[in-house]
């Protein structure tokens, strides 16, 4: 099985680090955007084609991507491209339409020290080589029919910020009834925008389950 992991907005490869070893048999690939790429990027899919020509080759296959964040959406730019040659997609905090304001949180209150510091600075070295025109587009824009193209083959895991209530926490997604009431969706307890590294142990398990689905 091969899997390829693309990263956020502002963000670095490390990130997936804790989950390179998710599962026996899984040959995962993780995405370094350029920043000469992701600087002049006007949008998210100039991202994505960049992605395309370097990946996807013809006779390259992945039986999965992930995406976190803004990967998530290069991940269903791309498989809209290539359907023939991508079997799923898993988003990791990805918003495909705006959500409310209970999302908004970057990291669970109880986040240690040293990871918020440590993802603060990513955040602050990679925010220099990310327009504001892409930036306003990953806040805002709907990407609504991405996803229910690949309806069938896509899954979604988010943080759930503290709060144990599934329903309430897809509520909050405003995902339409077609997506919320037939895709896998999944919550990572104690966690918000980066559950891969606030809760490592259980981002893993749930990211495994999905995978072999």
């Amino acid at each position: 099985m091969k899997a390829l992991f693309l990263y956020g907005m502002k963000c670095q490869p490390w990130i997936w680090d804790g989950v390179l070893n998710l599962s026996e048999g899984i040959q995962i690939e993780v995405v370094e955007y350029p920043r000469e790429t992701t600087r002049d990027a006007n949008s998210s899919e100039d991202i994505a084609k960049w992605i395309s020509q370097k990946y996807l080759k013809p006779d390259n296959f992945y039986d999965v991507l992930v995406g976190h964040s803004m990967g998530g959406v290069l991940a269903l730019q791309i498989a809209n491209q290539h359907m023939h040659q991508i079997s799923k997609v898993i988003l990791v905090e990805t918003f495909v339409v705006p959500s409310g304001d209970f999302y908004h949180n970057l990291l669970f209150d109880a986040a240690e020290g040293s990871l918020q510091q440590r993802i603060e600075d990513m955040l602050a070295v990679e925010g220099e080589y990310y327009s504001e025109t892409l930036h306003k587009e990953l806040r805002t824009k709907n990407y609504l029919d991405l996803a229910m193209s690949l309806i069938d083959r896509t899954a979604f895991i988010y943080g759930d910020r503290g709060r144990r209530n599934q329903r309430k926490n897809i509520d909050d997604l405003y995902l339409p009834s077609a997506i919320s009431q037939t895709t896998p969706i999944k919550f990572v307890g104690k966690a918000c925008h980066f559950p891969m590294l606030e809760n490592e142990l259980e981002f893993k398990s749930e990211l495994s389950s999905l995978v072999k689905l």
